[in-house]
């Protein structure tokens, strides 16, 4: 499979052989992760298509997920960056709202 990947991929994976990760399956394309989830480890998945791209992939090893404290910052940092984005819309909505008072001078 390195031989095909490093012949016939078009991203980045051309320079590993083909390899790529680990990586979270958040990150994934829903239709990859769908496919990688029902996989076994080292087995080929049959060749599928997602948009424009035909993939050939095959589950090297999965590791699960620890709760340990990186991961407790991480997941911190996550949910304190969607509760800062939520803020940051709703004052500008707010300020998107306001009537601004009308200079001297200036045009209507």
């Amino acid at each position: 499979m390195a031989d095909l990947s490093t012949q016939f991929s078009e991203g980045p994976e051309r320079a590993t052989c083909g390899i790529v990760g680990p990586v979270p399956l958040a990150q994934a394309h829903p239709q990859l992760v769908e496919r990688l989830r029902s996989a076994e480890p080292g087995v080929l998945v049959e060749p599928f298509q997602i948009e424009q791209w035909w993939l050939v992939v095959r589950l090297e090893s999965l590791r699960q997920a620890t709760f340990d404290q990186r991961m407790a910052m991480q997941m911190s940092q996550e949910l304190f960056d969607q509760w800062l984005d939520q803020q940051v819309d709703q004052k500008v909505q707010q300020l998107g709202s306001l009537e601004l008072p009308v200079m001297a001078g200036s045009p209507p």
